[in-house]
C-alpha cells in the first residue's frame, strides 16, 4: 500500500534531519517480517539539495512483529540511536 507521506527535511550543519509522521498504528510490512511505525511509501524526493541536486530517500522504521502495537511517543528525545544498525 503506497501512501503520500508528509516528510520534512532540513540540513543542519553536516546532518540531514528528517521528520516523518508515525503511522496511527503500526502495520505489517510488505514482507510480513516487521511492523512498520513510519514509512515514506517508496522513493521520495526531498526539498533539500546537496551539490544543487534534490535528495531522494526511501525510509522505513520498524519494530519486531511481536512487539506491543501501542505507540509511545518520546518527543523530548533528539539524539538518534547510532549504534543500532540492524536488518
Amino acid at each position: 500500500m503506497r501512501t503520500t507521506t508528509k516528510m520534512r527535511a532540513v540540513i543542519k550543519g553536516n546532518e540531514l534531519v528528517i521528520a516523518i509522521p508515525l503511522l496511527e498504528k503500526p502495520r505489517l510490512s510488505g514482507s510480513g517480517k516487521n511492523l512498520l511505525v513510519c514509512t515514506s511509501g517508496g522513493v521520495k524526493t526531498l526539498s533539500v539539495k546537496v551539490n544543487g541536486q534534490p535528495i531522494r530517500i526511501v525510509l522505513s522504521a520498524f519494530i519486531p512483529p511481536n512487539a506491543p502495537t501501542s505507540v509511545t511517543r518520546n518527543e523530548d528525545r533528539e539524539t538518534p540511536d547510532e549504534d543500532h544498525d540492524e536488518e
